[in-house]
């Protein structure tokens, strides 16, 4: 198996780890929240309004620095290798599903669903979405630390890349990685 499909795999279990985690998070605060009147419902009459609003500034707080995190990392970054930067290689192209651009997306997705949940007071669930953000924002840290791993580590994940893709692009790796000795 090609280097580049072990670290590949390593993420997308992580990732399929988090997603797993994510729709349990979601199931848990919906049953919460539509069963308020049964005994799990304990939790939903102890929320009160002011805390749910206390919730719903954090997660627009730390929504905003994660973004601006991201778009300081992005611009100071810019050390490369093989023509590929290391924080586009670490943000979007070495994670499966949670690249960059969809956390962003998605946390500015809940932020906006949990404002809707907060004018219909539906606490328990504005509580899991919150969770639900959190885990966005853990991995979102991750592969921002990954950056900061070491410039030889880097190196050798994007050679890995380029290596995959070049032996998936019609036998181009086979015959310029001999050639130029890149991916031995």
């Amino acid at each position: 198996m090609n280097d580049w499909k072990k670290v590949r795999s390593k993420a997308i279990i992580i990732e399929i780890l988090a997603v797993f985690a994510i729709a349990v998070f979601i199931v848990i605060g919906l049953l919460l929240q539509l069963h308020s009147n049964t005994i799990l419902g304990t939790i939903s009459n102890n929320i009160d309004k002011n805390f749910a609003l206390a919730i719903l500034q954090i997660q627009a707080t730390v929504d905003t620095l994660t973004i601006s995190i991201i778009a300081l990392i992005s611009g100071c970054v810019s050390d490369s290798s093989m023509g590929i930067v290391f924080s586009d290689y670490y943000l979007n192209i070495r994670p499966y599903i949670f690249k960059q651009k969809r956390i962003i997306a998605g946390s500015i997705l809940l932020l906006v669903t949990n404002i809707g949940f907060y004018s219909i007071k539906w606490y328990c669930f504005l509580l899991s979405i919150f969770v639900v953000t959190i885990i966005l924002i853990l991995i979102s840290t991750n592969e921002i630390y990954l950056i900061f791993n070491g410039k030889r580590l880097a190196e050798r994940e994007i050679k890995e890349y380029i290596c995959y893709v070049l032996s998936k692009k019609c036998g181009y790796g086979k015959k310029y990685a001999s050639m130029y000795g890149v991916c031995q």
